[in-house]
């Protein structure tokens, strides 16, 4: 079941969730060019003060949220805004944790959900849920100020659902309903009334105050600090202070329902008082007592309904508005995108990115139950503490940072924070710790830190990359400009000032150099350049389309039935040069020098290079398989270079007339060498390239393999060579992933990486992917270790197909080795699908591992092995012939066997 032009969309409840999945579903539906009415129902007033607006939330806007929120328009102005967050303190019985960030990608906000609480009544609207509203009324959403009191599911899918709204019941055609009302329970009751098998989430009752204190007190006494206490109380987990204007809001939650009385005792609890509220009994506050979910609700979803925001699943605990969020966006992409059935929301709303989110209840349960223990603890505390404190810069150290600051502003998933916790190398340091602690205690009476010290901590800005970061790139070449290009282009998108900087020793227009590269742009990298980067493909500096391979042994040949792509024949060096210059012109800052050091340190990175020294907050190397480069990371990093085979490229220059009449053809050949392992030559505009590769090559491999044949008969007569080819480059590239690649504020892609098609082919297409990937992995997840560990994962299509391209590799040379390819060619010219093997085998226009997977059929291996069978009884015969005669005398038994 689709959604149809003129299909209507009823959403209940118009909270951020509510909101949230009005404003998705209409822009999505008219980007598709789908027009469908969406109507909100809600009977809150959101622009009241006090408790008929108020809709019972901290409203503490996180920084992914931010980013979430910037990316589809609806950044809150700045009037909506009560605070800016810098800081966040918890304060247990016995120590302090401080932990701040001086960079980040998107604020931390805070706002009021209503219009402020009782008696804050101002001249201007500070609902951030009436900002939503008004914005779901811009995009032409109709707002209902009624209550939904029933809904009638039809008999059949293909019918509408029924609600009843308003004081009589006034009846309502909807093609879809998405819920969103919360948990309020009335509604949650009717819902698991109506047979699909909807049970809402377990709940637990906090309570919440708006404390109003002087300006100048909040200012002094907070800032911009969310300050949490964890409390020496039986039941009471935290109580989390959160600065507005002109109000100071507690939020306080227990592991069971919290009451009024509770909210008293805390106010009045000594550490609250030291820090905070001197005469709390003095504060005339408003508060209320909201409820939170504490697991999943389950069966979310029938045909033409969903469920989002508190009333499906949220974060265990935080996060409320960011969950309302994401559950709002994946049901309405499934809705608009895939379909209202039942079916369609169990394969596209609940997804792994929503199973994350339900399943988040139970690792967070796990976590605060952690927490209890630690930081009731004072012995457990004090290795905290320490960890945190004696050597600031070690590796768990500076995790266990980015873990506790993720634990408070919500920013990775529970079960990554339980990873990071539980991981080998965080153990063993806490347990290394935890001795230190009792052996400093028992030596000399002393504990580091002193009970009642706050350990103030910055947090590495090692999450995505934010307003005002720089990237540093090493490499001028595909992959690096690739990824400067991408970073651009995705900082543009995101409105995300960013500075972008390469670093390239070469000179391509003022002087002569080149670049051990054939220079083939193979499709789509027309797509590439143009759609992904925003760059036009350079026709201009083609200077040949190749529309064919042609295969080669030593006695035979084979033209290989094409896919009807062309490709481009450039010269390398142009292209460079051309992508450098694009990369100008997009604002991005090209360095004309050579990098001589690198300094890797947990606040950034020190590029020292032969003229202009910069720092940045990552450095991507892109240098191929420079060794100058290498040796900088290898002195510094676990990175090693990755195995390599030498090639050695040469030109021949027949003649314009005579290169022009060369058929745009490349010619592939497998010799029976052990010094080559495969040769090539590529038609240009005025000249031939011509490139040979192998473990042991050397020029005079090169110059033998100009003398053979099979070669003489493809190229011209040397007569017409304006010189004989003793001008030859000799270059290499990469036969396996590089060993350690990426680590924090540093990453290796392209050649330098190892993460290239096996055999080659495709290489210029293969690093601006590799470093496009890098830019998003940069973008979306950061630029730690853990973050490029995606960036690795993305890569699996090039490094899953090695082990198949080794195989493909082996069979190839010892086909070559043992002159039994000629049978091989033979079948391929009776049996398409060895015909097409062969194809994507050289022209790299599809991976090894499909390659194979298309040759393992049984039938055509045997074929294949009657082929060769044939092929070699008939080379016996034919050598039983010549010893024949030969042993009896007999004219032209003399030459030897072939």
């Amino acid at each position: 079941m689709k959604l149809r032009n003129g299909d209507r969309i009823a959403v209940i409840g118009a909270g951020p969730a509510g909101t949230f999945f009005a404003y998705l579903a209409q822009d999505m539906a008219r980007n598709l060019g789908l027009d469908v009415s969406i109507t909100l129902f809600d009977g809150k007033h959101f622009e009241r003060p006090g408790p008929p607006g108020c809709n019972m939330c901290a409203g503490v806007i996180s920084e992914t949220l931010s980013e979430k929120l910037h990316q589809v328009g609806l950044d809150p102005p700045g009037d909506r805004v009560q605070a800016y967050i810098e800081e966040y303190i918890l304060r247990t019985p016995h120590y302090g944790i401080s932990l701040y960030r001086r960079r980040r990608r998107f604020p931390i906000c805070t706002v009021y959900r209503g219009n402020g609480p009782r008696g804050a009544a101002g001249a201007v609207n500070v609902s951030f849920d009436d900002f939503l509203l008004d914005r779901c009324r811009q995009q032409g959403i109709e707002v209902m100020p009624e209550m939904v009191h029933r809904i009638i599911r039809p008999e059949r899918p293909e019918d509408p659902v029924i609600l009843e709204y308003g004081a009589d019941n006034r009846p309502f055609e909807a093609h879809l309903v998405a819920v969103a009302s919360g948990l309020n329970t009335r509604l949650l009751n009717h819902l698991s009334g109506l047979g699909f098998g909807y049970r809402p989430p377990r709940t637990l009752y906090t309570c919440q105050a708006e404390i109003p204190l002087p300006e100048d007190f909040i200012r002094r006494k907070v800032g911009h600090t969310i300050t949490a206490f964890a409390l020496e109380h039986p039941y009471i987990r935290f109580a989390v202070f959160t600065p507005k204007r002109r109000h100071l809001t507690l939020s306080v939650v227990g592991k069971r329902d919290v009451h009024p009385r509770d909210l008293e005792e805390v106010l009045n609890h000594p550490q609250i008082r030291e820090h905070f509220l001197e005469q709390p009994e003095s504060l005339q506050y408003c508060f209320c007592r909201p409820l939170i979910a504490v697991s999943a609700a389950r069966r979310v979803f029938t045909d033409r309904l969903v469920v989002v925001g508190d009333a499906a699943f949220s974060r265990y605990y935080k996060n409320g508005i960011e969950s309302a969020f994401d559950t709002a966006r994946l049901a309405a992409a499934c809705a608009v995108e895939h379909g209202v059935s039942s079916r369609d929301f169990r394969r596209h709303y609940l997804n792994r990115e929503a199973r994350i989110i339900r399943h988040s209840p139970h690792y967070g349960e796990m976590i605060f139950r952690l927490y209890d223990v630690i930081f009731h603890s004072r012995r457990l505390s004090a290795v905290l503490m320490s960890l945190l404190a004696r050597r600031p810069q070690s590796y768990s150290s500076r995790r266990m940072t980015q873990v506790l600051w993720s634990l408070f502003t919500g920013n990775i998933a529970y079960r990554a924070i339980l990873r990071h916790l539980f991981h080998p190398r965080m153990q063993l340091r806490l347990t290394v710790e935890q001795a230190l602690v009792i052996g400093r205690k028992l030596l000399t009476g002393r504990e580091f830190p002193a009970v009642g010290d706050t350990v103030r901590r910055e947090v590495e800005a090692l999450g995505p990359l934010g307003f005002g970061q720089t990237v540093a790139i090493i490499g001028g070449g595909p992959a690096g400009v690739g990824c400067a290009l991408a970073l651009k282009k995705l900082s543009a998108e995101r409105g995300i000032d960013l500075k972008v900087i390469i670093y390239e020793g070469k000179d391509f227009e003022t002087r002569p150099h080149y670049n051990q590269c054939v220079g083939v742009l193979s499709p789509p990298l027309e797509t590439i350049l143009e759609q992904e980067l925003g760059i036009p493909f350079p026709h201009h500096l083609v200077q040949r389309h190749i529309r064919g391979y042609t295969l080669h042994s030593d006695t035979g040949s084979l033209p290989l039935p094409d896919d009807g792509r062309v490709s481009f024949a450039v010269r390398r060096v142009t292209f460079d040069n051309y992508m450098l210059n694009q990369a100008r012109e997009k604002g991005i800052e090209v360095i004309p020098s050579r990098v001589t050091d690198l300094e890797i340190g947990p606040d950034g990175v020190m590029i020292y290079s032969e003229t202009v020294n910069r720092t940045a907050d990552v450095v991507v190397g892109a240098f191929g398989l420079d060794d100058g480069t290498a040796k900088v990371f290898e002195r510094i990093t676990p990175y090693r270079q990755p195995r390599f085979m030498n090639s050695i490229v040469t030109k021949i220059h027949p003649g314009m007339e005579t290169a022009a009449r060369f058929e745009e053809v490349i010619h592939a050949f497998l010799p029976a060498r052990r010094d080559i392992e495969f040769g090539a030559v590529t038609p240009k505009r005025d000249h031939l390239t011509i490139n040979v590769a192998g473990s042991r090559i050397t020029a005079q491999s090169l110059r033998d393999f100009l003398d053979l044949p099979e070669v003489r008969k493809v190229l011209p007569p040397r007569d017409l060579w304006e010189e004989d080819p003793v001008t030859c480059f000799k270059g290499k590239f990469p036969m396996r992933v590089a060993r350690a690649f990426y680590g924090d504020r540093w990453v290796i892609i392209g050649d330098a990486a190892g993460l290239l098609r096996p055999f080659k082919g495709k290489g210029i297409n293969t690093a601006i992917l590799t470093g496009m990937r890098a830019a998003y992995t940069m973008f979306d997840m950061g630029i730690s270790r853990q973050a490029f560990r995606n960036f690795h994962a993305k890569c699996e299509d090039i490094t899953r197909d090695l082990p198949y391209g080794k195989l493909v590799r082996f069979l190839a040379l010892r086909l070559a080795a043992w002159k039994i390819l000629d049978p091989i060619l033979d079948l391929a010219g009776r049996d398409r699908r060895v015909a097409d093997a062969l194809f994507n085998s050289v022209s790299a226009h599809q991976n090894y591992r499909v390659i194979v997977r298309d040759l393992a059929d049984w039938r055509l291996l045997l074929r294949s092995a009657g082929a060769i069978i044939g092929h070699l009884t008939a080379r016996l015969a034919g050598w039983t012939r010549r010893d024949r005669r030969r042993a009896s005398g007999a004219p032209g038994a003399t030459s030897g066997k072939p």
